[in-house]
């Protein structure tokens, strides 16, 4: 979560957390953080679509 506000991608927080913590599970925190709403203003700038 850090890295994400600190302005790293997806990719490269999920690599950091995994470095971090080798039991850091992917699907369950994904999940979590969906479903808290963490991405719900999420928007991929117009030149990404």
């Amino acid at each position: 979560m850090t890295a994400l506000q600190q302005g790293s991608n997806l990719g490269t927080a999920l690599e950091i957390a995994l470095d971090t913590d080798g039991e850091f599970d992917i699907n369950a925190q994904l999940q979590s953080w969906f479903a808290n709403g963490l991405f719900a203003n999420f928007k991929f700038p117009e030149n990404q679509l």
